[in-house]
């Protein structure tokens, strides 16, 4: 694990040198190379400094090594890896705080600033990955796993960095590399423009308390690289969305061995929010994996008693972390506190009697949430903001008092019951299994707590969730839209419960095969056929019949896009678990529930894929104004005007959708207009294209490029004045 510390060093070193190079100086600047005197020396640092991470990396493979010695010995004690950790943080608010800085206070070293602002933005990357190793290095040796089959150690860790690294791999070249853009004129750009603020030094809660800030301040970083910050987004997208593989391991290793846990890891990693979400600019790549930490945290216990508080503040500090990251915690908060309450705690008598000390931690919890959260608070006070909307109650505040009758509530108290239902319809039989299996006089020390806390972390969501679409204006006239992105965590939690309570199966405890079969078998498909017909025929409830879309509502869609083979694949896996479990033939039961979801998931992605690639026509074409923007290299991006000329079409989304792109690559002064047919002149202006479509009826003149995507052919012409 040291040596991957200082690869992972030693490359974002030797990449940040080979940005600062490639940007090169102004002509009058130049003395070698292309760059000036001082941004010759920053790259030669720089280099040096990779270099030096890769020999450290190298030499710290070794047992004897005293690099390897030095290290280790701080990493055996607790409190050292905890001040690591702080100190690590605070590198990084230190960074964050400079790069927030309106750069005007900067004065006469404005420009000293503006060179270094890559080089502080990679400070801060090496803070938070210092964190991060700290805290994963903690959580591997400082946690109790006392009913783990087998004792957790470190050198379980490089094989799951090493999972961790192909699953950033993957997703770049499989994911996000076919994303070219924000999409439509949603929460993308508002997040966008939330994280400009921050860089700019500028940000007004008045303005953006619609959204919670840690979002935009995690990507904000990547807007110092200005014509590649969209793909710095992603980027980032990609390293938080993948993180959630760590703590998914540290929860299934609390019930299963090394090799199983990882079974586990890979096969969370097939669910549709890792094909989605990476690809845009919303919250839930940061929440997601934030959201399963602090399932983590809440459920497990450290080893020495005596870090019982910090532990429990952490706690705290990471419920105000997530609530700062998306304001529906709020409702979970009350239920993460509750799994909290019923974790054993040394001293008390029971859940109803527990001593004052834990009364004490959980006040810790209390003050250590407030004051995580109190900047935000203090912020929004200080402009004269409502305090309901900085505690984010404005979400869904414009309704229909006409819409807001019991009817309507039962009515989406039944659709989101029933979307429960469809995310867990992978697994929900082994869901219910659980239910023979449980031990509930011993339930707070086993499988039995985890299953209590995601049943409460349900609930509190569930409550969310009807409230928020009960509300909605849009749904004042019939349901019209589910927000299915607010509850994508569960389908990893499912698995995770399914993975164990098969492996944990008891045989013993099933003492009639027919009523076993009738509830894990004919009752789940009952349910999940129920459920189905609720959300997209509209025959339960009624509805508009377009409840899901392929970006938000991911695990629901991801039925739909199965079709038939939804069915086939569901029966099928269920008909051949209860045969395995009722058997008992335990060498079977985790390799069939691997190709089983293997198969689910891999028969829908083709078709998935292809769904989210009809989205990024215009995305795709800013990308290739923006290429042309750059190649003509006497553009001032900061003042010169940019025109863009579209064909019609969907003129309104189209326009948003190519100004968007085009303004996450660093030209904010474009202006898109729609050519109608009959045009006899435009306007040109200092940078102007004109984008045709290619057809039968339409073709290219001859010589002209024609650029073709998802199908589709442009001919993009550069008509500058």
């Amino acid at each position: 694990m040291i040596s991957v510390y200082f690869i992972f060093n030693a490359l974002e070193a030797f990449f940040l040198a080979v940005y600062l190079a490639s940007i090169g100086s102004l002509p009058s600047e130049r003395v070698f190379l292309n760059l000036s005197l001082s941004r010759l020396i920053i790259v030669l640092i720089v280099g040096i400094i990779a270099v030096a991470f890769g020999i450290m990396a190298a030499k710290s493979r070794p047992e004897n090594s005293w690099i390897k010695q030095k290290i280790q010995a701080i990493s055996k004690d607790e409190k050292k890896v905890w001040v690591v950790f702080l100190i690590s943080l605070a590198v990084v608010a230190v960074v964050y705080f400079l790069l927030t800085t309106e750069k005007a206070k900067f004065g006469n070293f404005r420009q000293v600033y503006d060179r270094l602002e890559p080089v502080l933005v990679w400070v801060a990357v090496m803070g938070a990955q210092t964190a991060f190793f700290a805290v994963v290095w903690y959580c591997a040796l400082f946690i109790d796993y006392s009913q783990s089959p087998s004792a957790l150690n470190a050198s379980e860790l490089p094989a799951l960095f090493g999972i961790y690294a192909i699953f950033i791999l993957v997703k770049l070249l499989l994911v996000t590399s076919s994303s070219y853009g924000p999409l439509g004129s949603g929460d993308e750009m508002t997040y966008y423009d939330m994280a400009d603020s921050f860089h700019r030094g500028f940000f007004s809660i008045a303005q953006s308390h619609h959204y919670p800030p840690l979002y935009p301040l995690y990507f904000m970083p990547a807007l110092v690289f200005g014509s590649y910050a969209f793909e710095g987004i992603k980027l980032l997208n990609v390293i938080a969305s993948s993180s959630v593989i760590f703590p998914v391991y540290f929860i299934a290793r609390h019930f299963l061995d090394r090799k199983q846990s990882l079974i586990t890891v890979l096969l969370t990693c097939l669910i549709p929010y890792h094909l989605v979400f990476p690809r845009r600019i919303l919250s839930e790549n940061l929440f997601f994996p934030l959201f399963i930490w602090t399932v983590f945290i809440t459920f497990a216990l450290p080893k020495n008693k005596r870090v019982r508080l910090p532990w429990d503040l952490l706690n705290g500090v990471m419920l105000a972390v997530l609530y700062l990251t998306r304001y529906i915690t709020l409702a979970a908060i009350p239920f993460f506190v509750l799994a909290w309450w019923v974790k054993p705690f040394e001293g008390e008598r029971s859940i109803f009697k527990p001593g004052w000390k834990k009364f004490s931690h959980l006040v810790g919890m209390g003050i250590a949430m407030l004051a995580v959260y109190s900047p935000w608070l203090i912020a929004g006070l200080r402009e004269h903001v409502n305090l309901k909307l900085v505690l984010g109650f404005g979400v869904a505040s414009k309704t229909d008092p006409a819409q807001l009758t019991l009817y309507n509530l039962v009515t989406w108290m039944g659709l989101y019951a029933s979307y429960y239902i469809l995310v867990a319809a992978p697994v929900l039989n082994l869901l219910l299994t659980a239910f023979t299996q449980l031990d509930l006089k011993r339930w707070r020390e086993n499988l039995g707590r985890l299953a209590f806390q995601v049943l409460a972390l349900m609930a509190g969501f569930f409550i969310a969730v009807t409230r928020h679409s009960w509300r909605a204006f849009y749904n004042r006239e019939m349901p019209s839209k589910i927000m299915g992105r607010y509850l994508i965590v569960y389908s990893l939690l499912y698995i995770i419960l399914a993975v164990i309570i098969m492996v944990k199966f008891d045989r013993s405890r099933v003492k009639s095969k027919a009523k076993f079969i009738f509830w894990t078998g004919v009752f789940p498909i009952a349910l999940v056929v129920f459920s189905h017909a609720a959300l997209f025929d509209g025959k339960i409830f009624p509805t508009d019949g377009n409840l899901f879309n392929a970006l938000g509502s991911v695990d629901g869609f991801f039925t739909d896009v199965l079709g038939p083979y939804f069915y086939v694949i569901i029966v099928v896996l269920y008909a051949v678990e209860i045969y395995l479990l009722l058997q008992d033939k335990r060498k079977y039961f985790v390799s069939v529930l691997t190709f089983g979801l293997l198969i689910y998931y891999m028969a829908g992605y083709p078709a998935y894929y292809k769904v989210l690639l009809d989205y990024q026509t215009y995305p795709w074409l800013s990308d290739k104004i923006a290429e042309m923007v750059r190649a003509d290299g006497n553009v001032d991006l900061a003042s010169d005007n940019i025109t863009v000329f579209i064909p019609q079409g969907n003129e309104t989304q189209d326009r948003v959708e190519m100004y968007n792109g085009l303004r996450v690559r660093g030209i904010d002064n474009a202006d898109v207009v729609i050519t109608r047919e009959g045009t006899n002149s435009i306007v040109k202006t200092d940078l102007s294209f004109i984008i045709r479509k290619v057809d039968k009826l339409n073709p290219a003149a001859p010589g002209q490029t024609v650029y073709e995507f998802n199908g589709e052919s442009f001919t993009i012409e550069n008509i500058s004045r």
